[in-house]
């Protein structure tokens, strides 16, 4: 019985940060937005199956195109994003991302959507996300402080994954019913939503770092020899590359494995959402307690490859769902864990370079593995693809695990002191 008073102690008090009211009315607007992310995502994978015939290798290259500018961009973002308002940078950003939207729901609709058309358009997303997710981020932490900034970190992924399951399963119907334009129309409209709810949030301005009167270059090369003298952030740095390089890369190709069917498509996505989001409610507080997060980032890895190869040796789709579901917690495990550290664990000055660093390896090294992969499926088939990414994984996972270095380490903030405010101080803004 005590035990059990001391885990529900714990779970409870992850969703504490909630008492803000600027962070309810964020993830409100993040909520609606990104169920219509997720409808685009599984509509343009769709799209571009159709518009090419069916080949996987397509797949590939449209998620590589909105990656290319994570890849270029992020690191540079990061070392001047301190330059300027964060609030007003996730407005302008979040509008061009709408009118993008609409312009593709009008391109599908008049029926002169061409692949091409869909290279160019995820390319201009990419631009703006590469803005996006590291302003995001250290907007959590201007809204609650970094005493609690690893529990807005999980609430945030909680709306990320809710959206994952509702968005493709709602995208499946939709794309059945109405067509693949309705699907763009609607995550158009979706932005709304998140563009209001930033402006109604009111903060204290967070004074900027020392770093913003560098020069961008020097900036860059401090950050990176920064990485290279902490073996923790390499470590994260590796994981996360082997995560995205060899595991989320596979959820690209889902509507290969599934011959292209919409429904499919959509409940296939939508039971890896269901596995993340049950990973943020039950898994993750406990996670963001753990000391040794070498062993929690490895035995994940492991975890997803093991689930990866059931998956492709399935013939049986309900287990195909179970098999994702199961992989889909350790997505959130390694992709929510490393990206919480990522902040906490460096000084406050390098922690937005330190971001961009994490938009390379999840965001910029998806989309080239999602190329290979894709290619790769086209010429040996989409199961035995994903057979290799999750042996991989495994073999990762197995050689990582008898490593003392992954082992032995235990998390020990270079520092605690934030120009953030606290979280005592945001409350009384509210």
């Amino acid at each position: 019985m005590q035990l059990s008073r001391q885990l529900f102690a714990v779970w409870r008090s992850s969703f504490g940060t909630l008492r803000h009211t600027n962070l309810r009315i964020y993830l409100s607007g993040q909520a609606v937005s990104l169920i219509g992310t997720w409808l685009q995502i599984t509509a343009q994978s769709l799209l571009v199956y159709q518009l090419s015939n069916g080949s996987a290798a397509a797949l590939g290259l449209v998620v590589l195109a909105s990656g290319v500018p994570m890849l270029v961009f992020s690191l540079w973002i990061g070392a001047l994003m301190d330059r300027f308002d964060r609030r007003k940078l996730l407005i302008f950003t979040q509008v061009g991302e709408m009118l993008l939207a609409l312009i593709l729901a009008w391109l599908v609709q008049s029926g002169q959507a061409q692949l091409w058309h869909v290279y160019v358009l995820a390319f201009l997303l990419g631009t703006l996300e590469s803005i996006v997710f590291p302003t995001q981020q250290t907007f959590l932490s201007d809204i609650v402080g970094m005493s609690e900034l690893r529990q807005a970190v999980s609430l945030n992924a909680m709306i990320i994954n809710v959206s994952r399951v509702l968005g493709p399963a709602i995208a499946g119907f939709v794309v059945g019913k109405f067509g693949l334009a309705t699907t763009f129309f609607m995550n158009g409209l979706s932005f709304v939503a998140v563009i209001f709810s930033l402006l109604l949030i009111r903060i204290r301005a967070v004074s900027q770092s020392h770093h913003v009167q560098q020069n961008v270059t020097a900036s860059l090369g401090e950050a990176l020899r920064y990485i290279k003298n902490h073996s923790q952030l390499r470590n994260i740095v590796l994981s996360m590359t082997v995560l995205n390089a060899f595991g989320i890369s596979v959820y690209a190709i889902a509507p290969a494995l599934v011959v292209g069917n919409a429904y499919n498509t959509g409940y296939l996505l939508g039971a890896a959402g269901a596995g993340s989001l049950f990973c943020v409610f039950f898994i993750m507080p406990f996670v963001n307690r753990a000391k040794r997060m070498g062993l929690v980032l490895s035995g994940g890895l492991l975890w997803m490859g093991f689930w990866l190869v059931l998956l492709s040796r399935s013939t049986w789709f309900p287990f195909s769902l179970f098999a994702i579901f199961l992989a889909g917690i350790a997505t959130t495990v390694v992709w929510v864990g490393s990206l919480g550290l990522m902040q906490v664990l460096p000084p406050t000055n390098m922690r937005a370079r330190m971001l961009g660093m994490f938009s390379i390896v999840s965001f910029g090294v998806q989309p080239i593995a999602a190329l290979w992969l894709g290619s790769l499926a086209d010429r040996i088939t989409p199961p035995l693809a994903v057979l290799a990414s999750g042996l991989l994984m495994v073999a990762f996972g197995a050689v990582s695990l008898i490593q003392p270095a992954w082992r032995n380490w235990q998390i020990q903030p270079e520092s605690t002191n934030s120009s953030s405010p606290t979280a005592e101080e945001t409350q009384a803004l509210h």
